[in-house]
């Protein structure tokens, strides 16, 4: 770090040693108390929290973030960072809060609770020790520990240091029982608030399951743990295991073991297809479908529908209770196996059509167009359920069933290869009652590879629907047709598909669209995105005039929609910045991971209207590899364009980091 830096850092001010004018005599001020969790800045309760979510993310500074002293070795440096790398484990994903705090002067002592979700198993308490310094706390680098942080030059400090020390050990496991002993009650409090003990005596059998797959598929924990015996006088047997593996699975329904991936996976089809019921016990089982097929690598099957049992029991105070299968309590891989000989459920699985179309109604279109649009739409949005809706499943329910695996297995072939395929429509031809739709896979990474397959729909009575499996009948019709378009199309479907595009020639004047111009655009190639309309993606945007223009293009704006299809929550747009070439406009996102994001998306305006320049991707970050590519993105369009209009993205590109800088705590 340079002198210059130093100075300016405030964080480095606070490194200088402050316990050299320590008094000799102290008045100990001793508080024992729970902090709020919106506490002043310099609040010790606070400070801690914020230390130990820098430990979790594992982005802890040892010369700026602690109360490291300047007289520690390099090689006591690498064994605290190694300590806090496992306190990170430990620290998990649960929400961190302030327990008990004690205070002495200018030194503290915080118990932090990692107090989220329902398991005993998972509560902890995390000492941290806290220096102050010029009116500021700092944690100590060491948990439970003011080592390292130069006490050692006063005894008085030693002394009360210690004190500290052994009163966080022994306080740690006093208040880490209390918090387990208040976790069942607040685990009861929890369900009583989403499902009642009147409700659990009250439903019959197909309640039960109805409200146990929408649980599942919600993420509901409270009302699944009521459902699986959370509300009984006596606890099941095997509650912890109930507790664990249902909590476990529906906070983290996207990664769910393949035990639990049927009943929360937010892609699979799902259907009560039997319910038994006597009043005291009982039985329901769901059929499934995953679109993603069973197992992984090259060991992985295409889809098919399978069924899971539950047994229903009352228990001692009448309360319905799911006694959930072994295979959802085990930590175990789920097997799937073909067995010989007939399959048991075999009428369960002909039955799933039928139980699943009553929860989902088909979606018969007017025109051969608008189910096409469906059903490409469906497919770039990620939407399974809507995907099989756009499916025609009238026939008798062994045809239907085959059907449905059918449907599934087309969408496997789309995405199977990767989670960011997308299907593009290229031709099309409507015969009567018959259509065909010539679909083009392709994913950004791989943008130039052709891969041409057609899909086949019909009109009935309802409306147009399609075919997952079409017949002879429907396909003859469309067979010359599509044989000349396929071998057109071979060579020709990336310009086909970017003839819309405007393209900016070298050295082209670019005038700068008007903000509220800019900001429509941006906000309909988000809303295009957001429905996995890559055609209308394409209608917002412009390219360079270079020879990988096109597979850039096309790599980003697949990229857009991809990303598009697992966010929580939508992106907005934040800004406008207006120049001389460019109008840019920031957008808020997140990742599918739920980190932030800050793209910046450059408009110009072309012969068709203000359009966004997909290729130049640009990001407002502190991540070095990010600034390499926004440097090289500023460069391609410096060669494809005019140095002058690079500028002029950069200035903007400039403005927005500066506030996204301004806006970071």
């Amino acid at each position: 770090m340079s002198a210059a830096a130093c100075v300016q850092n405030p964080h480095f001010r606070r490194q200088q040693n402050p316990l050299s004018s320590v008094p000799v005599k102290v008045a100990a001020i001793l508080l024992l108390t729970a902090l709020a969790a919106h506490a002043a800045p310099s609040d010790p309760g606070k400070v801690a929290v914020d230390f130990l979510e820098k430990v979790r993310q594992k982005n802890v500074d040892l010369g700026s973030d602690t109360a490291l002293s300047t007289r520690t070795t390099p090689h006591k440096r690498r064994q605290i960072a190694k300590r806090l790398d496992r306190l990170a484990d430990d620290l998990g994903s649960e929400p961190l809060e302030v327990g008990t705090v004690r205070l002495d002067d200018d030194l503290a002592a915080v118990l932090v609770r990692k107090a989220g979700g329902f398991d005993p198993g998972n509560q902890d308490v995390f000492p941290v020790a806290l220096v102050r310094r010029n009116a500021e706390w700092q944690p100590a680098p060491v948990p439970a520990s003011f080592e390292n942080v130069g006490t050692d030059y006063a005894l008085a400090l030693r002394k009360r240091a210690e004190d500290l020390e052994n009163w966080m050990l022994r306080q740690q496991v006093v208040d880490l029982e209390k918090l387990k002993s208040q976790t069942a009650e607040k685990m009861r409090d929890r369900i009583r608030e989403k499902l009642s003990a009147s409700h659990l005596r009250s439903f019959d059998a197909r309640q039960i399951a109805d409200h146990f797959l929408v649980a599942c598929a919600a993420g509901d924990v409270p009302t699944a743990l009521g459902l699986v015996g959370g509300l009984g006088e006596k606890l099941p047997a095997d509650w912890s295991l109930r507790l664990r593996s249902v909590e476990a699975a529906l906070k983290n329904r996207r990664d769910a073991t393949p035990a639990w991936r049927p009943l929360v996976a937010p892609q699979v089809a799902r259907a009560v297809v039997l319910v038994e019921d006597d009043g005291d016990s009982g039985l329901f089982s769901v059929a499934f479908l995953d679109p993603n097929g069973s197992g992984s690598g090259i060991e992985r099957k295409p889809p098919r529908i399978q069924v899971i049992h539950f047994n229903l029991a009352r228990s001692a105070d009448k309360l319905w209770r799911i006694d959930l299968p072994t295979a959802l309590l085990s930590p175990s891989p789920l097997q799937d196996e073909d067995e010989p000989g007939a399959n048991p459920d075999a009428a369960l699985i002909e039955a799933f059509p039928a139980a699943w179309r009553a929860a989902h109604a088909a979606t018969p279109e007017a025109t051969a167009e608008a189910v096409r649009e469906a059903w490409f739409g469906a497919v770039n949005r990620g939407d399974f359920s809507a995907f099989l809706a756009t499916a025609d499943l009238s026939a008798a329910p062994a045809s239907a069933a085959k059907a449905c695996e059918r449907a599934a297995r087309e969408w496997w072939k789309i995405l199977s290869r990767e989670a960011a395929s997308l299907a593009l429509p290229l031709a099309f031809n409507a015969e009567q009652d018959t259509a065909v739709a010539i679909c083009q896979t392709f994913t950004p990474r791989d943008a130039d590879k052709h891969d041409l397959w057609p899909v086949y729909f019909t009109r009935s009575a309802e409306g147009w629907m399609w075919q997952p499996h079409a017949t002879e009948e429907t396909r003859a019709p469309h067979a010359a047709w599509l044989n000349a378009e396929r071998e057109r199309l071979a060579k020709a479907w990336q310009e086909q598909v970017l003839a819309a595009c405007p393209v900016i020639a070298k050295n082209a004047a670019l005038p700068a669209p008007t903000e509220d111009a800019a900001r429509q655009c941006v906000s309909d190639l988000l809303s295009a995105s957001t429905r996995g309309d890559l055609i209308a993606a394409l209608g917002q945007v412009c390219r360079l005039d270079s020879v990988r223009s096109g597979s850039t293009a096309l790599r980003n704006l697949g990229y857009e929609i991809t990303g598009a299809r697992d966010i929580l929550k939508p992106a907005t747009i934040a800004a406008v910045y207006a120049g001389k070439s460019f109008t840019a406009v920031a957008v808020d996102s997140h990742r599918s991971d739920g980190t932030p994001a800050f793209p910046l998306y450059p408009v110009v305006m072309t012969a068709s209207g203000p359009r966004v320049l997909v290729e130049t991707d640009l990001f407002a970050t502190a991540n070095r590899s990010r600034f390499f590519l926004n440097k090289d993105a500023l460069e391609r369009l410096s060669e494809a364009t005019s140095k002058d209009s690079a500028a002029d993205l950069q200035s903007l590109l400039d403005r927005h980091q500066s506030a996204v800088d301004e806006a970071s705590p």
